[in-house]
C-alpha cells in the first residue's frame, strides 16, 4: 500500500514533492501544497475565502482544484459564512486534469474557527495516492464489525447512518449495516447496487430493497442515509448528491423492542461483512430534513461515530471480530 504524504503546519515549506500516478514514469509534482488561511477562519468569512490554492506541474497539462467543505462535520458550499457557533473547518480538495488518475482528495484539518495559529497537529495537510489515506482497514476472514452495546430505542423513527469507506472488491453480497429484525439494512450486491430496505417498529415493510445507487470496488464511497418515518422520506446522499425518497405508512417508530444495530455486517455479525478500508463510520438518533449528516451531536448515538487510526477502531466499544489493520 502507498503511504500518505505529510506535512504540517498551514504555510510548510517542503519544495516540490512528486507522486507517480500510473506508470512510475509519469509523475504529479506537488510545488505548493493547498492550505487553510487559518487567521481568516473566523465568524463572517466564507470558507472560500479561506482556501489557498497549491501549485503543481503535470505533463498532461493545467491541474484543477475543487474545493469541498465540512463544518463540524456537516457539508457546506464554499458560499458559506461562518457563524459564532461553528468549531472547526475541513476541506477535501479534488484535482483534475487530462489523464490523471488515482490520486485520492487532499485533506485539510480540522482546523479550529480561530484567529490564532494552529496547536501542534492541527493543520495538517494530506495527499494519498490510491489507497493510501487516513483509513483502517478490515481482513478477509476476521469478521470485523461494530455493533451497538445498547437497544435502540422505540420512541421514534427518525436515524441517520453514515458510511465513508472503500470496498475492497465486489462479487459477493456485503451489508454495510443491519439492526437486529432488518428494521433498517443497506448492502451491496455483486454487481455494485446498493439496496436498503426498512421496516418499522410494528414489523412493516416501509421499503424493500430500492437500489439507491452504484459503487464500485477501491473507490471511495461518503453514504448517509436519513430517515424520518413520521416524515414519510428518507434521504439518501452519495458523494454529496442527495435523493429524497417516499416511505409508505408505518408506525412512526422504527424499532421493536431489543434490536441493535450493527455495523459492516449483518446484524448477527458474522456473515456478509464488509472487507475494505474505513474512512469514517457514525450513527445519530436523528434526522435533518433534506438528509445529510446533522449539524450537531447531540443526538450522535453514545460511541456513535468510529475513526481511524486502527488502534482506536480496535479499542472501540462496539468493536467485535477480529482486529482492524
Amino acid at each position: 500500500m502507498t503511504k500518505p504524504w505529510t506535512t504540517r503546519g498551514r504555510n510548510a515549506q517542503f519544495g516540490a514533492s512528486v507522486f507517480c500516478v500510473g506508470s512510475p514514469s509519469i509523475s504529479l509534482v506537488v510545488n505548493t501544497a493547498p492550505s487553510l488561511d487559518t487567521p481568516n477562519l473566523k465568524v463572517g468569512a466564507t470558507l472560500a475565502s479561506c482556501a489557498i490554492a497549491g501549485a503543481y506541474t503535470w505533463p498532461g497539462g493545467p491541474v484543477t482544484e475543487s474545493w469541498s467543505w465540512l463544518v463540524d462535520g456537516a457539508i457546506k458550499a464554499g458560499s458559506y459564512v461562518i457563524t459564532a457557533n461553528d468549531t472547526q473547518i475541513e476541506a477535501d480538495v479534488t484535482l483534475s486534469a487530462t489523464g490523471l488518475t488515482g490520486v485520492s482528495p487532499i485533506h485539510l484539518g480540522p482546523v479550529p474557527v480561530t484567529n490564532s495559529a494552529p496547536v501542534s497537529g492541527q493543520g495538517s495537510i494530506t495527499i494519498e495516492v490510491a489507497t493510501g489515506a487516513a483509513t483502517f482497514t478490515t481482513i478477509s476472514g476476521q469478521l470485523t464489525r461494530f455493533k451497538d452495546t445498547a437497544n435502540w430505542p422505540t420512541a421514534d423513527g427518525k436515524i441517520t447512518i453514515a458510511t465513508d469507506l472503500t470496498v475492497a472488491a465486489l462479487g459477493t453480497t456485503q451489508y454495510l449495516y443491519e439492526m437486529d429484525n432488518g428494521h433498517i439494512s443497506l448492502q451491496v450486491v455483486a454487481d455494485g447496487r446498493l439496496f436498503l430496505s426498512i421496516k418499522d417498529g410494528a414489523n412493516t415493510a416501509v421499503i424493500t430493497s430500492v437500489v439507491i445507487g452504484t459503487i464500485a470496488a477501491n473507490t471511495r464511497y461518503d453514504i448517509i442515509v436519513a430517515v424520518d418515518l413520521a416524515a414519510l422520506t428518507a434521504w439518501t446522499t452519495i458523494g454529496g448528491v442527495t435523493t429524497a425518497r417516499t416511505l409508505g405508512a408505518n408506525s412512526g417508530v422504527l424499532a421493536s423492542a431489543s434490536r441493535k444495530l450493527c455495523l459492516l455486517a449483518r446484524a448477527g455479525g458474522t456473515t456478509n461483512n464488509v472487507v475494505g478500508s474505513i474512512y469514517k463510520l457514525e450513527v445519530w438518533n436523528d434526522c435533518v430534513t433534506g438528509g445529510g449528516r446533522p449539524a450537531s451531536d447531540a443526538n450522535l448515538r453514545t460511541n456513535g461515530r468510529i475513526v481511524p487510526p486502527a488502534a482506536a477502531a480496535n479499542a472501540h466499544p462496539w468493536k467485535a471480530g477480529g482486529d482492524v489493520t
